[in-house]
């Protein structure tokens, strides 16, 4: 496998193994939106952060298309 799907594979893994916990915990889905939609937000700062020093390859190089990865390194 190319290392350019690498992050893309392994959020989807991640969205995979949450939509199983969603779907097996019925009783808990309001508690796992509410923590998700809370925790979000740290998610989306991540471009603030991370080019610093994590150059992730990304699909198409939208990466660094977009300067969400840093060229620098």
């Amino acid at each position: 496998m190319n290392m350019q799907y690498t992050y893309l594979v392994w959020s989807l893994l991640l969205l995979l193994v949450w939509t199983v916990i969603f779907y097996l915990l019925k009783g808990g889905r309001t508690n796992i939106l509410k923590m998700s939609l809370g925790t979000a937000p740290l998610g989306l700062s991540e471009p603030l952060f991370y080019p610093d020093y994590w150059f992730p390859p990304t699909v198409f190089k939208l990466g660094e298309a977009t300067v969400f990865v840093s060229t620098i390194g």
